[in-house]
């Protein structure tokens, strides 16, 4: 199906390219939800120290949407207990319930990463929504394609099912 055929693509060598990209994609899978946990609470605190109400709201409602997000994933992920693709290569069929609250190799299903970066760009086109409509029509599909970024790293490495993806988009948003 439609897991299979978007792992075949990401794992062929036009795809897989150089070292140089592999890099690249080992760098920017880096963006998950302990660093936007992290800039979340600056912001919260830079915020309050600045005594910027604004600030501080679009921080700590950006940590709000991120604690939840992760909860729930990380629930889900556990009871679920869907094998990452670089396990069982050929089944994206293979779930071991309840696995996923112990072993990294059966925690694909929904992607973290992917759920982490949506619950940030929900979070923060809310904000500029309250704040400025108008700019939200340019900074959603901007925030919104930025979060695509982790979720087609993780398929790209092999860690996630791209039905992995769209399941964090999903929690995250």
């Amino acid at each position: 199906g439609f897991d299979l055929r978007v792992a075949h693509w990401a794992r062929s060598a036009n795809v897989q390219g150089d070292s140089s990209r592999q890099q690249l994609v080992d760098e920017l899978t880096r963006i998950n939800e302990t660093p936007l946990m992290l800039a979340a609470l600056a912001t919260y605190g830079v915020g309050r120290l600045a005594g910027s109400h604004t600030t501080a709201d679009v921080g700590l409602h950006t940590l709000e949407a991120l604690v939840l997000t992760t909860s729930v994933s990380q629930v889900v992920r556990g009871v679920f207990g869907r094998t990452r693709p670089r396990v069982s290569l050929e089944d994206p069929f293979d779930f071991r319930p309840g696995t996923g609250f112990t072993g990294f190799e059966t925690r694909s299903f929904p992607s973290l990463h992917t759920a982490a970066a949506f619950a940030t760009a929900t979070a923060l086109v809310g904000e500029i929504r309250v704040r400025n409509p108008a700019a939200a029509k340019v900074a959603a599909p901007l925030l919104y394609t930025a979060a695509l970024v982790p979720g087609l790293t993780r398929v790209y490495l092999d860690q996630h099912w791209a039905s992995d993806i769209v399941a964090g988009a999903f929690v995250g948003a």
